[in-house]
């Protein structure tokens, strides 16, 4: 027959509460990156939403632009809005 100690004891006591500390602790981790994930992911697609909004408000407002060979936008700001001109490239409203 087995006989145990206090000492054998006490040493299962301190490697099962290390084990289950790990544990916990791991599926906390998880449960937390999760959160942070999920919350990037709304703040992702808010931002997104807002962008294509904002995009959508100046193009309404007539601010047509393109994007040139040389990295350079080019914008024009349309009077009529009722038609919309090509980009015009080397204009004078470059930035």
């Amino acid at each position: 027959m087995f006989r145990f100690t206090i000492r054998d004891v006490l040493w299962l006591t301190v490697v099962v509460a290390l084990s289950f500390g790990w544990l916990v602790d791991g599926i906390t981790v998880r449960r937390e990156a999760d959160a942070r994930i999920t919350a990037a992911d709304l703040e992702n697609d808010t931002l997104h939403d807002e962008y294509v909004d904002l995009m959508n408000a100046i193009h309404d407002a007539g601010v047509r632009y393109h994007k040139q060979a040389n990295g350079r936008y080019s914008v024009n700001i349309l009077r009529d809005r009722s038609q919309s001109p090509p980009p015009q490239p080397g204009g004078p409203n470059q930035r």
